[in-house]
């Protein structure tokens, strides 16, 4: 079965019509700078670059370092300086991708896992996205949490690329590579090294209506955008909590099925 891809600029703008047809709103280019909280009211006010804005209840959807920055503009609060001990021992992982146009096809493969070597990924581009219309191959490789790689220049981190793809797709070894592009995005992600889940917050906060989410809360995975999506469903489910909507509301996270049921019982145990 083929796949295929979609902007990103259509995600986003279903979610805008999905929010306002909830009558919801989304306000560009208002970053927090501080909030406050009003015992008297039981309200959230914003300070944002837009004006204030006032809220019931407040979610902090913020990458930790994003989080940290807010936390000295927070209101002081018992459990305050634990959070941010937490933050503390989360760090940035790389992710880089190099992108290579050869004047043949080199593969037939969609997509592919590049065991033990540095390139981890390979996604063919010219069969994924079969609407470019352009002759010869277009494969896009990438490199998950990988420092090494990320130090690399240029030049270095291509002929790495070429070199290893050439093991496992032989036609790579005597294509002509006519273009190639190499994008680092080093603070791609949060690391998990050992350990890491016991400094991975839960949704609850240490202020009153104020609920955190994000990929690197405790949501039981790593920095994935199913873990960023779980972390919303926590959020969702206290804010509903929190307003007396504790009924099913959302739809409960679905039964492992196939192996995967085997391999959670034995993560468990």
């Amino acid at each position: 079965m083929g796949m295929s891809s979609v902007p990103l600029g259509e995600l986003y703008a279903g979610a805008e019509r999905h929010l306002k047809g909830c009558r919801g709103d989304v306000v560009y280019n208002a970053s927090v700078e501080a909030a406050e909280w009003d015992e008297e009211t039981s309200q959230w006010t914003l300070r944002t670059r837009q004006g204030g804005l006032v809220a019931d209840y407040l979610v902090l959807a913020l990458p930790f370092e994003a989080t940290a920055n807010l936390l000295p503009r927070m209101p002081p609060a018992d459990g305050a300086e634990a959070l941010a001990a937490q933050i503390e021992r989360h760090q940035h992982g790389p992710i880089c991708s190099v992108h290579l146009w050869f004047d043949r096809e080199i593969t037939e493969l969609e997509h592919a896992v590049l065991l033990d070597r540095e390139i981890h990924w390979m996604y063919n581009k010219s069969r994924l996205q079969p609407g470019r219309n352009q002759k010869g191959s277009y494969l896009e490789l990438v490199v998950s949490a990988s420092h090494r790689f990320a130090a690399l220049s240029r030049e270095e981190a291509i002929d790495l690329a070429v070199r290893e793809l050439s093991e496992f797709f032989p036609a790579a070894a005597t294509a002509k590579l006519e273009k190639a592009a190499l994008v680092k995005e080093v603070r791609a992600t949060f690391t998990v090294p050992p350990g890491i889940d016991a400094y991975r917050p839960g949704s609850a906060s240490p202020w009153p209506n104020c609920v955190l989410a994000g990929d690197w809360i405790a949501t039981g995975w790593p920095s994935t955008m199913e873990s960023a999506a779980r972390s919303g469903h926590l959020a969702a489910e206290a804010v509903c909590a929190a307003m007396g909507r504790s009924d099913a509301f959302l739809i409960p996270d679905l039964k492992p099925r196939g192996l995967m049921r085997f391999l959670r019982t034995a993560s468990s145990s």
